[in-house]
C-alpha cells in the first residue's frame, strides 16, 4: 500500500513539474504569436542597433486579441551614419493607442538582417 501511495506522489510531482514547463512553453508561444518575443527583444536590445524611424503606413490585418488590433506597421528607419531603409513589423497594438502615419518611434534592428527588427 505504501509503495502505491509513494508512486502516486512521485507521479503527481512529475505531472506538476511537466505542467509548469508545458505552461511556460505555451505562454512563450502565445506571447510570440501576439508579437512579443522575449528572446528576440532581449537579443536585439543587447546586440542590435538602435535607431529612429517614422511610420509610413499602418495596415489592419482584421485580427484582434482582447479588442486590440493586429496591424502591419510600415517604417522608414533612419539610422545615423547609414542609409535609410524600409521595414515592416506585424504586431498587436492597443486600441486606444493605434500608431499613425508620421509618428516617430524607436526601433532596434539586426544590422546583418534588417528584416529582424522590433519597435520599442
Amino acid at each position: 500500500m505504501k509503495i502505491k501511495f509513494l508512486f502516486a506522489i512521485l507521479f503527481a510531482l512529475f505531472i506538476c513539474t511537466s505542467c509548469s514547463w508545458f505552461t511556460k512553453s505555451i505562454q512563450k508561444k502565445v506571447l510570440k504569436e501576439i508579437g512579443y518575443d522575449d528572446d528576440k527583444r532581449a537579443r536585439l536590445m543587447k546586440d542590435g542597433k538602435k535607431s529612429g524611424a517614422t511610420i509610413q503606413r499602418v495596415e489592419d490585418t482584421n485580427t484582434t486579441l482582447n479588442n486590440n488590433p493586429k496591424v502591419i506597421i510600415y517604417l522608414k528607419v533612419k539610422p545615423e551614419k547609414e542609409e535609410e531603409f524600409d521595414a515592416t513589423v506585424e504586431t498587436y497594438v492597443s486600441r486606444v493607442r493605434i500608431p499613425r502615419k508620421g509618428d516617430n518611434v524607436t526601433v532596434y534592428y539586426n544590422p546583418n538582417d534588417k528584416t529582424d527588427i522590433i519597435v520599442e
